[in-house]
């Protein structure tokens, strides 16, 4: 048997598992067989590695994710299972912190009133979990001439929407302290969910772009993908009730 070069860690070995990091000799492709895999891996298995992938996705998402396509796994969580946790913290931790809110506005003698419309506007990061599909395929169509299949771009955006969740999370804390603070109802800015959509875009782009090349040709590839994205969300939005219909 010929050695083989671990993907994760470069360790050279004989065996199904490389001794240095544990990392398994056949690394599987990301394509559909890989998230069939993944989807009943995460329901029934709790694995280690949900710390390390949220700080390396915090601090390096960029390098990060592109290692995990390389072959850079073992450390991580499953995509699957990171994003339905992290859609789960965002849940959890809005209806905390906005009941909170509202208690200690009645026991200082005034009242708060979260007028937050429907179902996806109180949860908009499961909003964001179910878009990760035609998200997907939008970046994958502008971005089709990198080296990356659809798959790969679908693994891509479930870890970056998973992280937006924070960011809608911190949107929402923000928002329950300055009705504290000025007494009075106040719904979230909508210009701070376009910053955080613009973060997701940008690194979305940084990791899949592998050349930058001529600077006019990214800054049009970049402008396609940040068009089409919003046209997708919109459009999204626009179905679930969200915003009125941009059709009419």
């Amino acid at each position: 048997m010929s050695a083989i070069i671990c993907k994760n860690c470069d360790h050279h070995f004989k065996g199904n598992f490389c001794p240095h990091c544990g990392q398994s000799a056949n690394v599987e492709a990301i394509g559909v067989k890989y998230f069939l895999h993944d989807i009943p891996h995460s329901v029934f298995h709790i694995d280690k590695g949900f710390a390390y992938t949220f700080r390396e996705l915090l601090l390096r998402p960029g390098s990060t994710l592109r290692n995990y396509l390389a072959g850079k796994r073992v450390k991580h969580f499953r995509p699957f299972a990171y994003v339905l946790i992290m859609a789960t913290i965002y849940i959890f931790g809005s209806k905390g912190i906005t009941g909170l809110t509202e208690w200690i506005s009645k026991k200082n003698g005034f009242a708060v009133n979260f007028d937050e419309g429907g179902f996806f506007e109180k949860y908009i990061s499961l909003f964001f979990f179910i878009m990760i599909p035609f998200a997907s395929l939008a970046t994958w169509l502008v971005l089709r001439k990198e080296k990356y299949n659809y798959w790969e771009h679908f693994l891509v955006n479930t870890y970056l929407t998973a992280q937006l969740s924070i960011l809608f999370l911190l949107i929402r804390i923000y928002s329950c302290i300055k009705v504290l603070i000025f007494k009075e109802n106040s719904n979230t800015p909508l210009i701070w969910f376009i910053t955080a959509f613009m973060f997701y875009i940008a690194f979305v782009f940084k990791v899949l772009v592998a050349k930058k090349g001529e600077r006019l040709k990214y800054i049009i590839k970049f402008t396609i993908l940040c068009f089409l994205l919003t046209f997708v969300y919109i459009t999204g939005m626009s179905l679930t009730g969200m915003i009125t219909p941009w059709w009419g």
